[in-house]
């Protein structure tokens, strides 16, 4: 569950990595994160929205914007989601300290470097994570998929060949 709670998260920054490179947005790859790659690079806070972005055609890309809002981040201290925060918290002790894990019958205790949390709380907040991640690559794909229509619209090339999905019986699936 701690992997999956890291994996999910992580999803997001390779995310902002392959928009900032693919949409040729011009920030730093290094400086680059899922809250601030809708923003110009420079300025101080709160820095202006990216023009492409401010009157983009591209709902799934706008979808993915206000996904974004979701996550927390110190320099966007404003979020959508009441327990942002503490998910940013977990993510940094799962990286940096650790993350203890705790029964119903046991009170979490407060201790300076790790974070506690019940077991249950936290399956909750990894499935969350999940669904928040899910999203995110599904508006993804549609992102581009509505950006390359948009280009081979223009170009007169012909739009790339679709790859048939086949179906899966549900004994394969388990």
């Amino acid at each position: 569950m701690r992997a999956a709670f890291r994996l999910a998260y992580s999803l997001f920054d390779k995310i902002s990595c392959f928009l900032n490179h693919y949409l040729k947005l011009g920030h730093h790859p290094n400086k680059v994160s899922f809250r601030s790659v809708w923003y110009e690079a420079k300025g101080s806070p709160p820095r202006p929205l990216l023009g492409m972005f401010a009157s983009c055609p591209n709902w799934p890309l706008r979808g993915l914007f206000w996904l974004s809002t979701d996550l927390f981040e110190d320099e966007f201290q404003s979020v959508t989601e009441p327990d942002a925060e503490s998910l940013n918290e977990m993510r940094n002790h799962l990286e940096h300290k650790y993350l203890q894990l705790h029964q119903e019958m046991v009170a979490p205790g407060s201790q300076s470097l790790g974070y506690s949390i019940y077991r249950q709380d936290f399956a909750a907040r990894t499935l969350r994570l999940l669904k928040l991640a899910r999203a995110a690559l599904i508006y993804l794909s549609l992102a581009v998929w509505s950006e390359e229509r948009r280009s081979n619209q223009g170009s007169g090339r012909k739009p790339a060949v679709s790859l048939p999905l086949g179906v899966w019986s549900d004994e394969w699936k388990q």
